[in-house]
């Protein structure tokens, strides 16, 4: 499987390894969709306009 990776043509920068890590990552973005889903609008309402 390894293998894969070290002949990807454009591998990750950072690969996360076990399913552990995988699990992880996943919980960390699903609250972080969360946090967005509530504040969304304030969250973009900060965006700088250029004139």
């Amino acid at each position: 499987m390894l293998c894969a990776f070290a002949d990807a043509a454009n591998p990750p920068v950072r690969l996360p390894l076990g399913s552990d890590t995988v699990a992880a990552i996943e919980r960390k973005h699903e609250g972080d969709r969360a946090i967005l889903a509530q504040w969304r609008t304030v969250s973009v309402s900060t965006d700088f306009v250029a004139e």
